[in-house]
């Protein structure tokens, strides 16, 4: 992965509301731990150890054709698949440091702390690198909120 994109402008971070855009940020992610669990055959974009991001294609192999509930899991695995590729596509905005901290905090649940030790880096530094990722992904999704000037 090249790393032409870097972390947003400060000006940037700050016309935005933090708070508001991580807690639309983690809203999506939710949907995202769920369909893990709801279509765990379905595999979802991949961080490598190089910080590429990879999307294994899927393909529809039924045995089963029972009407309904077959219907209901094809359009479950289209919704899936959808999403999946739409956040492959986000990641790609990250920069390699942004990836590190989205890939530890939403898939693989560590706390800052241990991020942190990860990076090699104090919270001060991390918190302009988490800034940056979430804004970043909820402006690719069109869920950032800007601040209001007073």
């Amino acid at each position: 992965m090249d790393d032409k994109q870097g972390l947003l402008s400060m000006r940037l971070v700050k016309s935005r509301n933090y708070v508001a855009c991580r807690k639309n940020v983690d809203e999506l992610m939710y949907k995202f731990e769920e369909y893990r669990f709801k279509c765990h055959y379905i595999e979802p974009p991949r961080i490598t150890p190089s910080y590429e991001i990879r999307m294994e294609s899927f393909s529809n192999n039924y045995s089963d054709k029972v009407g309904n509930y077959v219907a209901k899991k094809i359009d479950l695995e289209d919704e899936v698949t959808k999403f999946y590729e739409e956040l492959a596509s986000a990641l790609q905005t990250l920069c390699r440091e942004e990836l590190i901290y989205f890939k530890n905090t939403y898939y693989n649940r560590l706390k800052e702390e241990s991020i942190c030790d990860l990076l090699n880096m104090s919270r001060d530094s991390l918190r302009r690198i988490k800034e940056s990722c979430i804004i970043k992904i909820a402006m690719y999704y069109d869920i950032d909120v800007k601040t209001t000037e007073k």
